[in-house]
């Protein structure tokens, strides 16, 4: 259908733009109908409808059918920017869905207020530290001990029995802590990874805080482990 009420460039509405197969999942991610472009192709002229995004102000989504032969194409494109073109509706749904979320991500972290930043900053510092003790003293507890200086007059003697039997069990207990360790630590990294994307940002820092808690309290224990 022909374009109603055109502007000097041929740009108007066209009723017809809800007829494209992209239409649903144009409107399921928010993207709302702006207008349609007569453009000219070796088939002949096409319009090529174009959908924006209420919260996307650089964002747009164009798709048009090259000919009758064709199926339709889509793009999206930043304003002066870049731009990405591809076919089918299952991957405009899988590209549309990456974007807005990455949007978001970036929306949140350029709103973080100067308080909210400082805290972000120095819980990524406390965190960065935090591992580096846990490096060092890791080190430390696998390196053979170093031999201990004799009397004179001494010799080494070899320990046996219930001795030995203490320090087998010291050592499961050792292993058992640094698993639980490593279950706890995995646990907090997964819950740094879903800051930038969180509902409650400061629900999740607490959440942070807490599991953060309990991994020193776990590594405290293993140091006191015979």
């Amino acid at each position: 259908m022909a374009i109603q009420n055109p502007n000097s460039s041929g740009q108007g509405f066209d009723p017809d733009h809800k007829d494209n197969p992209h239409y649903a999942t144009l409107l399921k991610h928010g993207y709302v109908y702006s207008h349609s472009t007569p453009v000219r192709h070796q088939s002949g002229i096409v319009n090529h409808h174009t959908y924006k995004h209420p919260d996307l102000k650089d964002h747009v989504v164009g798709v048009y059918k090259p000919s009758k032969m064709n199926s339709h194409v889509w793009s999206t494109s930043k304003l002066g920017g870049s731009k990405y073109e591809g076919q089918g509706d299952a991957a405009l749904d899988k590209h549309l869905k990456g974007h807005i979320a990455r949007a978001k991500r970036k929306s949140i972290k350029e709103n973080l207020s100067p308080v909210e930043e400082l805290l972000r900053q120095k819980l990524s510092y406390a965190l960065n530290e935090e591992k580096r003790r846990v490096a060092v003293r890791l080190f430390e507890l696998i390196q053979p001990a170093a031999t201990a200086p004799q009397t004179p007059g001494t010799t080494n003697t070899t320990t046996t029995g219930a001795p030995k039997n203490n320090q087998a069990a010291g050592a499961d207990k050792k292993k058992a802590k640094m698993d639980q360790i490593n279950s706890q630590r995995a646990k907090l990294q997964a819950l740094q990874s879903k800051t930038s994307s969180a509902k409650d940002p400061n629900a999740m820092r607490a959440q942070i805080q807490a599991q953060q808690q309990k991994l020193t309290a776990m590594q405290q224990e293993l140091t006191g482990i015979k």
